[in-house]
């Protein structure tokens, strides 16, 4: 069974990480529970990272394609 791709959100994603932020500076969460949403918070940043990069060169090719026409 094939499972869909959700579309990436970059803004859900800074969302998500500002409350993995948030909960760990709060000091409420259990070491376990700590280690898992650090890994969270890890892996949303560099889908955060992979996603600027990308439409950076999106905007990129566009001023490129402009400054030829």
């Amino acid at each position: 069974m094939k499972v869909k791709k959700e579309k990436f959100s970059l803004q859900k994603a800074f969302q998500e990480l500002e409350g993995i932020v948030t909960e760990l500076e709060s000091g409420q969460v259990d070491l376990d529970q700590s280690l898992a949403k650090f890994r969270r918070g890890l892996a949303l940043s560099q889908a955060i990272k992979r996603h600027l990069e990308k439409i950076k060169k999106e905007i990129r090719v566009i001023r490129e394609k402009n400054e030829e026409e």
